[in-house]
Parts: C-alpha cells; sequence; structure tokens
C-alpha cells in the first residue's frame, strides 16, 4: 500500500512545484520524443508496472493463456485468440514459460515478465507523450495515478496496452495529425479489438468533407471489423451481454469521467483550445456522456465500463487545463492545483480503502523482489 501513496506523493511534488504552464506546451510543438526527466519516469512507470509480480486481479488468467499459448503456432493463437499484435508478443512469451500449470513455472522462465513489461511500455509512452503535450503535464500525470496507472495500467494488462496507442492517437489528433489517429487507433485495436470504439471519433477532427468522412470511415470500419474482428468481438459480446455481467463500481468510474465531460461541454468556450481540439474533445466528451447513460439502460454494465476506459485521458486533458479555466490563464493558479491535487489523492484512498478489488493489489510485490530475495 506504501508503494502506491509514494508514487502519488512522488508525482503531486512535482504537479505542485511545476504550476504554471510551460511555454513550449502551449505553442503546441508536437513531437514524440519524452524529455530527460519524463523518460526518466517512464523507465520507473514500466518497471513499477511490468515487473510486478501477483498484483491485479487476473494475474492467474494469463498465466493461464501463456500456457495455452505455448501448445499452438501463430496462426493458430490468431484463429483462436484474435488480436494479432498481441498474440505475436504472447507466442514469443511462451518460450521463457514451460505448460506446468503453476505461477512458479511462470515466473522461473520470465515468460508472464517479458508479457507485463512489453504491455506496460507500450501503456506507459503512450500516456507520457499525452502529459508532456497537456499544459501541466505532471498535474496530468497525478490525475492518471490514482486509477489510470495503478488500477488500469497494473489490472488491465493488454487493454493498458492498447490504450498507450489510443493516448499517442488522443495526441496526433490534437495537432491535426488525422492519418496518425487512424493509424496509432488501428495499431491498438491489434492489441485489444475494444480501441476501435474510438475510430469513428476522427470525424470530429475533420473540418471539410465530414459527409464523405463518414461514409468512408464507415465502410473502411465495416471491411476491417468483417476481417479482423468479427468473430472474437462477436465471442466479447456473446460473454458480456448475454450473460448479463455487471462490473463492480462500473458506476463511479463512468461517472469520474461523466463529470469531466460535463464540465468541458458547459465551458468549451472558456478552454483556449484550436478549432479540431475544440470539436474532437465535444466529440468524446459526448461519448462519454453516451456511456453514462448507457450504464442505467444496458442489460451488462461491463461492455459499457471496458469501452469506458478509452475516454480516462479526457480525465487528464480536462483537468491540467482547469486552472487557466477557473484562474488566470498561464499563471500557477495555486489553489486550483491544489484542489485537483486533493481530489486525486481523495480518489486513490477511495479506491484502496473501500473497492472490493483493491485487496488484489495489496502488498505491491515485485520480481526485483524475488530475484533479491527479499520477497
Amino acid at each position: 500500500m506504501a508503494v502506491y501513496f509514494l508514487l502519488f506523493f512522488v508525482v503531486a511534488i512535482l504537479a505542485i512545484s511545476n504550476m504554471r504552464p510551460h511555454e513550449n506546451i502551449l505553442n503546441k510543438n508536437f513531437n514524440l520524443l519524452l524529455s530527460p526527466s519524463s523518460f526518466l519516469f517512464f523507465i520507473c512507470l514500466v518497471i513499477f508496472i511490468g515487473l510486478r509480480h501477483e498484483i491485479g486481479g487476473d494475474w492467474g488468467n494469463y498465466i493461464y493463456q501463456l500456457q495455452k499459448a505455448s501448445m499452438m503456432n501463430f496462426s493458430q493463437s490468431i484463429v483462436f485468440g484474435g488480436d494479432p499484435l498481441y498474440q505475436a508478443i504472447k507466442i514469443y512469451a511462451t518460450t521463457f514459460t514451460c505448460e506446468i500449470d503453476t505461477s512458479e513455472c511462470a515466473l522461473n522462465e520470465g515468460g508472464l515478465q517479458f508479457l507485463n513489461t512489453i504491455c506496460a511500455i507500450f501503456f506507459c509512452y503512450g500516456l507520457m507523450v499525452f502529459c508532456k503535450h497537456q499544459p501541466r503535464p505532471w498535474l496530468a500525470l497525478c490525475v492518471a495515478v490514482p486509477y489510470l496507472v495503478i488500477v488500469v495500467g497494473i489490472g488491465y494488462t493488454r487493454q493498458s496496452a492498447a490504450l498507450g496507442f489510443v493516448m499517442l492517437a488522443l495526441t496526433a489528433i490534437s495537432h491535426g495529425r488525422l492519418y496518425q489517429y487512424c493509424i496509432w487507433i488501428i495499431v491498438g485495436a491489434t492489441i485489444h479489438k475494444t480501441a476501435l470504439i474510438m475510430l469513428p471519433l476522427v470525424i470530429f477532427g475533420v473540418k471539410r468533407n465530414r459527409v464523405l468522412i463518414l461514409i468512408a470511415g464507415t465502410i473502411f470500419g465495416l471491411l476491417l471489423y468483417n476481417f479482423l474482428f468479427f468473430e472474437a468481438i462477436s465471442i466479447l459480446a456473446q460473454n458480456y451481454f448475454a450473460t448479463e455481467y455487471d462490473a463492480a463500481g462500473a458506476f463511479i468510474r463512468l461517472l469520474m469521467t461523466g463529470i469531466p465531460a460535463t464540465i468541458f461541454l458547459i465551458m468549451r468556450n472558456s478552454f483556449i483550445l484550436n478549432k479540431i481540439e475544440k470539436s474532437f474533445w465535444t466529440g468524446v466528451s459526448i461519448l462519454a456522456l453516451i456511456f453514462l447513460l448507457l450504464y442505467f439502460i444496458s442489460p451488462s454494465s461491463t461492455p459499457i465500463d471496458r469501452l469506458g476506459l478509452y475516454l480516462i485521458p479526457l480525465q487528464l486533458f480536462l483537468f491540467s487545463r482547469l486552472p487557466d479555466v477557473f484562474g488566470n490563464y498561464g499563471e500557477r493558479n495555486p489553489i486550483i492545483n491544489y484542489l485537483i491535487v486533493i481530489y486525486s489523492l481523495l480518489i486513490l484512498i477511495t479506491w484502496i480503502f473501500f473497492s472490493s478489488n483493491s485487496r488484489n493489489w495489496i502488498p505491491y510485490k515485485s520480481f526485483i523482489g524475488i530475484w533479491l530475495g527479499i520477497s
């Protein structure tokens, strides 16, 4: 438990120490390189997430997946599992893993470490690039730590990797890179097919010929769906909707994005954004509220909850800009920064002490401790 609070307070201190928005951020210089400090933190996050040991609710499931994949070749894995990039990584990971059904076997051979670390690299890189392009990068990261990093990054291995590519796409479209947006989304979908939910939002970044783009995008999406994802998505739909699963805490998670969405839609003219950004994040906000509404009418909350994970970056986008909206633009606005940090701390405290699933994260254990013989 102490490790999670340590991570949060380190980022919170950096956020408080860097309240004033950076000039190069405000000028919207677009690149995918990380600064030395961001790269150092990226490495720390990859170690923290990728080298965890028996942390998260699906740990045993990933052990089983590796052992099952070790009995298949790549083509069989694609047919039965879909998600070609993820399956390729998993198949390679099985070369480190034997087929005995014990966690110690997977641990000693290194397959699970490899799989988790590669997925952590995708997720953490996308997160750091996305935060870098916000007015207050460390404040955005502070908002991300309690749920996006600790819960999603650790507990949703495959979807968090896809989310990393989605965050690269969100960074690209904010700078008018529509083709890059589509490419990053498609790459993310090869890890977790649900990332395709973000593809139609490209229409909000188009200035002209929206109808033609929508028609072409729909045709392309249907072809992509049919050739790559139809069977796997059908299985997901059957598992989630037909069995009427409910995800614990789904309403709270959707509300955490729905509130920022509402704030943005009400006050969007107060945000200093270019036309593409304003239009695109309006679309994201509308989708967040649609998901919140669907929670009450859907037979199962699980698919809505899972898809809602891709909209969490809206929280980072909005809260990193709120000091300029409610305070003086370009200034430190410390009170608003402090309130956002406190809000994020309350999210972390609430999840750790009151979530029914947090016990799967506590205590935090790392493979590094296993290797050093201290845990």
